[in-house]
């Protein structure tokens, strides 16, 4: 992604947070802590390019319908969360060079802490975004 694209999507996000905060009278930290949370973020940087030609009001109803219609993640369902950050995981393991195919990079990602920690919901561990599982996987 190149630098432009990248700032462009964290000014969209800030954006998103700060008129998120306004809406409902919270501070921008908590925002960002319940977007963190709740997946917010990542279906804001993912729906980027639909999201940030929109009116504020529009983008603030696509995000209070997004977590309304969010399930409550549980023990017996933190399991539907893994399969993309495993396939991330693994992924950014091949990119950085960290592993030569595909079978040794989602070994690698199966046998580490980090997964340990994501299959337990208690933990948290699933609203980590992929550069912070990443970094503690390196760790």
């Amino acid at each position: 992604m190149s630098d432009n694209k990248q700032l462009a999507k964290l000014e969209f996000v800030s954006f998103c947070i700060e008129q998120y905060k306004m809406a409902t009278k919270q501070t921008g930290c908590k925002v960002e802590q319940l977007f963190q949370q709740r997946g917010v973020i990542d279906f804001l940087i993912d729906n980027y390019e639909v999201l940030h030609t929109q009116s504020a009001q529009f983008i603030q109803e696509e995000i209070v319908e997004y977590l309304m219609n969010q399930p409550k993640i549980t023990q017996d369902n933190v399991h539907l969360l893994l399969p993309n950050k495993m396939a991330q995981l693994a992924n950014r393991l091949l990119q950085n060079g960290e592993a030569n195919d595909m079978v040794t990079a989602l070994s690698m990602v199966y046998s580490s802490p980090v997964y340990t920690k994501l299959e337990q919901e208690k933990t948290k561990y699933w609203w980590l975004g992929i550069n912070t599982l990443y970094q503690d996987m390196k760790q």
